[in-house]
């Protein structure tokens, strides 16, 4: 037994019941720096000064019942002989002999290890702090999914105690709806080791589930065991809610859209990038994968509406404007059918260069088809008015000059009878001459007294646009009258304004066009086209404005006659259009003609002087 004991690597003490020292193996003589005698009949104490803790430890071998202390290591500090101290893990046991009980106490020098042995404790309890004070929960469980660490961030989320969440099976706390997949996912994770991330509700103690991103990795033991899980846990419920809100709007706003033909666009002119909806795909008739630019979507422009939009958004660059509205059509790239679109955007600046240009486009096809429909009306209706007008008016005429008229016919029967006769009576015949030129003048009157009438209205002389004024005039008759014309517009850009009548001068634009879109049907001139030519004559201080179509075009017969009254090539007409037209003309300080050439179609032009 001594011999055993001498030999054991490990510091031994043998003292007896009052913890005096019997015996001391050569380590714990050299832990101590005592020689074998002087350490015997040394009391403990005198070695470990921690009085209290010792006579606890000797209290324990005397009561069999407190065992809590005995055979577990404690923490004490040791004094050697020159009076050092240093750190040791003590333990101590009953040692049975025949004739005596002894106690033999294993002591284990940690001073050297034991800083480092601090740092990972203080580590360790920083690391859970961090982890009770984190914003995200965090939850540690067993391999069937009982929760053996909760931190207050999940306290939170779930509303319970950190308490009564030990003990409790992460699969209770998820929604009964998400339950199947979140128990498939935990056993894979469990047997295969894959991590996983899991969208859940949790539902605890609130009426509302909370929503929860679950991220859940395996753990293992010191052996590389499997262990149990660890699990970030992010209350996503604001997110959830605000994008579910944000969802419902954008079904709200689609709905919407779909219900006016709404579409949204984005055009971003630097780079070239257009952000659209599908609504605009639609209308335009690409593929939802096909890669969209500017020139694209303008290529797809009708060619009798390309020329006065790209005019219009040219003036909105020019001017620095930020709003652009403007109507024209669509060719579908797949069906090849015309859609009307009206144009709504904002367009943003960097600097002096259009950057972006943000809006909407509605498809008003069948607003335009119901406009084309009532103009359509009102042309015929308005026909039949000038028609009706036109009688009315010869019959006003034909009986307010019917009896002046007649009067002169007898005057002359009588002059003339009178110079027949064998003997002339100049009286008689002074006198039917007399009442020819009375009755002459009562003609001019009555004429006069008509032409005062009918021109009771008064309207006032104002500074033009020549330019939009055609593409204002153009854009109304395209929208009733151009099924089937294309109209091309070469116009002089920084005109000065003209002077003159504006409702007499759209009048003649839209007496002219219509006469040559009437004159290109007619003779099924397909396809019908018109130019319309805006130019300064610097010289004469006014612009021409010259049309020409591709219809049949004019007789050099009738040429001389197409600006007197009631001269008509046309079936139903009543010849007053370019009468009128060139009276307007004239009234405005301009002159109307037509111009014979051996082109195709007709050619008119007309001049307005400007404003200064």
């Amino acid at each position: 037994m001594q011999a055993l004991f001498a030999v054991i690597p490990n510091a031994l003490l043998l003292t007896d019941k009052l913890g005096v020292i019997v015996e001391a193996n050569p380590a714990a003589q050299n832990m101590f720096g005592y020689s074998a005698d002087a350490m015997t009949g040394l009391r403990i104490e005198s070695l470990i000064p921690d009085y209290y803790l010792t006579h606890r430890i000797w209290q324990q071998h005397q009561n069999p019942q407190d065992k809590r202390l005995a055979d577990q290591g404690r923490l004490l500090f040791a004094q050697r002989s020159d009076g050092s101290q240093f750190q040791i893990d003590i333990r101590s046991s009953d040692l049975q002999t025949p004739n005596k009980v002894f106690i033999l106490i294993t002591l284990y020098d940690i001073s050297t290890h034991w800083p480092q042995t601090q740092r990972i404790s203080e580590n360790a309890e920083s690391q859970r702090a961090m982890i009770d004070q984190a914003i995200v929960g965090f939850v540690r469980t067993d391999l069937i999914g009982n929760i053996t660490l909760a931190n207050n961030c999940f306290s939170t989320i779930t509303h319970l105690d950190q308490h009564a969440l030990l003990g409790m099976n992460m699969l209770t706390l998820t929604h009964p709806d998400d339950r199947p997949r979140h128990f498939e996912l935990f056993q894979r994770l469990v047997k295969f080791d894959h991590s996983f991330t899991f969208e859940t509700r949790y539902q605890q103690n609130k009426e509302e589930p909370a929503w929860v991103t679950l991220s859940v990795s395996r753990i293992c033991d010191a052996l590389r065991r499997p262990s149990g899980t660890v699990a970030v846990v992010m209350d996503i419920s604001a997110r959830t809610l605000t994008s579910h809100a944000l969802k419902c709007s954008e079904e709200r706003l689609e709905l919407a859209k779909r219900a006016a033909k709404l579409g949204i666009f984005d055009i971003d002119l630097i780079q070239n990038k257009i952000q659209c909806d599908r609504f605009i795909y639609d209308i335009w008739g690409f593929t939802s994968d096909e890669p969209l630019s500017y020139e694209k979507l303008t290529a797809s422009i009708h060619p009798e509406d390309k020329t006065s939009r790209d005019w219009v958004f040219a003036e909105t660059l020019k001017n620095g404007t930020h709003e652009y509205e403007i109507e024209y059509r669509v060719i579908n790239q797949q069906k090849h059918h015309e859609t009307w679109i009206s144009v709504n955007s904002h367009i943003f600046y960097e600097g002096q260069q259009a950057s972006r240009i943000v809006g909407v486009v509605q498809d008003i096809s069948k607003r335009k088809l119901s406009e084309q429909k009532s103009q359509r009306n009102r042309t015929a209706l308005g026909t039949l008015l000038k028609q009706q007008v036109a009688n009315q008016t010869a019959s006003a005429i034909a009986h307010e000059l019917n009896q002046p008229l007649t009067a002169i016919s007898a005057y002359s029967e009588v002059a003339l009878k009178t110079l027949q006769s064998k003997t002339i009576n100049a009286d008689q015949l002074n006198k039917a001459l007399q009442g020819c030129i009375e009755q002459a003048h009562r003609v001019g009157h009555t004429l006069h007294e008509l032409l005062n009438v009918l021109n009771t209205n008064t309207i006032n002389l104002e500074l033009i646009d020549i330019n939009t004024l055609i593409i204002d005039t153009l854009t109304h008759i395209q929208a009733d009258d151009f099924d089937g014309v294309h109209a091309e517009l070469q116009l002089e850009a920084g005109l000065p304004p003209v002077i003159g009548y504006r409702i007499q001068i759209a009048m003649v634009l839209i007496n002219l066009i219509r006469n040559s879109i009437e004159a290109i049907r007619d003779a099924n001139s397909a396809p019908g086209a018109i130019s319309l030519t805006v130019r300064s004559i610097a010289e004469k201080n006014c612009v021409q404005i010259t049309l020409q179509d591709n219809g049949p075009g004019l007789k050099e017969d009738m040429v001389k006659s197409i600006f007197e009254p009631f001269f008509t090539t046309k079936t139903g007409g009543i010849g007053m259009g370019l009468t009128i037209s060139r009276a307007l003309i004239e009234s405005n300080g301009g002159h109307l003609w037509f111009d014979l050439k051996n082109d195709p179609g007709a050619i008119f032009h007309f001049t307005l002087p400007f404003a200064v």
